[in-house]
């Protein structure tokens, strides 16, 4: 937090809003800070017709950013300001659906969910993850619209919701609600709301539980989609094990010399070196930050 928020401070030092998604909420609990959070959204804002940061699922976290945003300061002027640029954005993910509610990437866009294997670039994995991201978007762009006064426009996404949420429990859940095996799948099912709760028994049991077992999980999960999972465990009532999972992944962040937190970790990293492990960008090792900022520069010249 400088003139602007900036993220990855070690790393690419740029604007994303899917790490504003995640840490936003911190700042607005900690620090109360308004002005900061405002000027960065505007300035994520893209041109017409483009996802914010030229990802489908950017877009949609653009939004429950600024719900999130709005639930905390009550800044009407804020919010009017910005209710154009909602509808545009709404309006940009209603084009990414087919006319059966599939979310098919028609642009062949990049895709970025979380750095784990298939749920990054133009996977069926990474699909559906930015499908269920667009239920959330929904819902809360819907509650934003109610807070303008614009009842009918407020109607129509709250209905997309419900349409989008319908095929993809449809097409992706389990007889017993859960959506296969991912933790970042069926944590984003959760706190999109496409899972019920009478999900929540076997989506704990079959998946996030997994997290609280003994030796660290199987499956990757960088520090930013962890926080969704926190969320998710937290909406099934399971706040104890929250907490223990921060005391331990955080922790060990922390435990292990880090004075930011990292763009990946797992706890079965070797504690010499863990960066000689760090999985980001579909690579591997300490390689990675100069490559991550060799695409940023490239994604820069290209734009």
């Amino acid at each position: 937090m400088q003139d602007g928020i900036w993220d990855a401070p070690k790393r690419d030092r740029g604007w994303w809003a899917g790490d504003l998604n995640v840490s936003g909420p911190v700042i607005s609990d900690v620090f109360a800070d308004r002005f900061l959070l405002e000027k960065k959204q505007t300035s994520l804002v893209p041109p017409d017709n483009q996802n914010v940061n030229d990802i489908p699922g950017y877009t949609a976290l653009w939004i429950t950013t600024m719900a999130n945003l709005y639930r905390r300061s009550g800044n009407q002027t804020a919010l009017e300001r910005n209710h154009t640029v909602l509808l545009k954005l709404l309006e940009r993910m209603d084009a990414e659906l087919d006319s059966s509610d599939r979310f098919l990437n028609k642009d062949h866009r990049w895709l970025f969910v979380d750095w784990s294997p298939g749920l990054f670039a133009f996977t069926d994995e990474a699909r559906e993850g930015t499908a269920l991201e667009f239920v959330r978007a929904y819902r809360e762009g819907a509650w934003l619209l109610n807070e303008l006064g614009a009842a009918d426009e407020a109607k129509h996404y709250q209905s997309r919701a419900e349409e989008l949420s319908t095929h993809l429990r449809g097409q992706f859940a389990s007889a017993n609600g859960v959506f296969g095996d991912r933790l970042q799948l069926n944590s984003m099912a959760v706190i999109s709301g496409v899972a019920e709760e009478c999900d929540y028994p076997a989506i704990w049991q079959q998946s996030l539980s997994t997290v609280t077992q003994p030796g660290p999980q199987a499956q990757i999960i960088s520090p930013f989609f962890s926080a969704y999972l926190l969320q998710a465990m937290a909406r099934m009532g399971h706040r104890r094990e929250a907490l223990n999972r921060m005391r331990g992944y955080w922790g060990g962040m922390l435990a292990e010399g880090a004075t930011s937190f990292w763009e990946a970790y797992d706890q079965r990293w070797p504690k010499t070196d863990p960066h000689s492990s760090l999985q980001a960008d579909g690579i591997t090792g300490h390689h990675a930050t100069r490559e991550a900022f060799e695409l940023c520069l490239l994604k820069l010249r290209v734009t």
